[in-house]
């Protein structure tokens, strides 16, 4: 099964993080310089108060707070709700428009992907606990496609999202290392996502990136149905009833 163990380039790419954060701090911290065109009588604001005044970057902000927030719910281990029937197409929101680099072929666009089905699983990890759980629901729904000979009519894709700066720009050498620990009949749909990823992340509402996210997709790329966390045996079947319902509407299979 797919794993993406990138811990050395990650660790890197946290040090240089850290080391970024702490010189920015030293320097909000450092004595203001002597200016010849302030007003006469006030001393120019610095120190302490200039920095708690000045805002934090998108990093310090994430490293303060977000990746903590996210952890608290990890750690709440509360279960999610699973919706046991698809969305209205009229109320179901269009899967973001994104292009995606498979393992093996070239760069494409997801929703000229996802519109060569009747139906799609598409799930999404931005973090390895998330890959693990995108795993655990890969397996069974591949099984479920075969044993239902469902092939031609439903999609499965594993969308790994990369936000780390350093494996973004050693990304050739990322996609090779992920392509030898992958096997080569998953290479087609094992897809990366390197950019517009807080769209993504806004389109499809995804609020904690250490879960993985399952999301059901119609042939016109409207998310249907979507799942949070690990699949429990009640969201599995949930998942194939729902691919079922999507399967028998009137003209799915025409429109591939």
């Amino acid at each position: 099964m797919l794993r993406v163990h990138a811990t050395g380039i990650l660790r890197r790419a946290l040090c240089v993080s850290r080391a970024r954060l702490s010189s920015a701090d030293a320097n909000d911290n450092a004595p203001a310089p002597a200016s010849g065109s302030g007003v006469a009588g006030v001393k120019p604001a610095g120190g302490k108060a200039a920095a708690a005044a000045k805002p934090r970057s998108p990093l310090a902000r994430e490293l303060a707070s977000g990746y903590f927030d996210e952890l608290s719910e990890v750690r709440a281990g509360k279960a999610f709700p699973v919706a046991d029937r698809v969305v209205a197409a009229s109320a179901a929101a269009a899967f973001p428009e994104l292009s995606c680099r498979p393992l093996a072929g070239a760069e494409l666009n997801m929703r000229g992907l996802l519109g060569r089905s009747e139906a799609s699983l598409v799930l999404v990890g931005f973090r390895e606990s998330a890959a693990a759980q995108c795993r655990e629901w890969r397996a069974p729904f591949r099984m479920w496609i075969q044993e239902n000979k469902l092939e031609s009519r439903v999609g499965l894709f594993e969308l790994l999202v990369v936000e780390t700066w350093l494996l973004k720009a050693l990304s050739s050498v990322f996609v090779s290392s992920l392509a030898s620990r992958t096997p080569p009949e998953l290479h087609s749909s094992t897809l990366l996502c390197f950019d517009r990823i807080n769209e993504l992340r806004a389109g499809l509402a995804i609020d904690n990136r250490l879960f993985g996210y399952a999301f059901l997709v119609d042939g016109d790329a409207r998310v249907r149905w979507s799942a949070k966390g690990a699949p429990s045996r009640e969201a599995l079947g949930a998942a194939f009833a729902c691919t079922r319902s999507l399967l028998a509407r009137p003209g799915a299979a025409a429109q591939r």
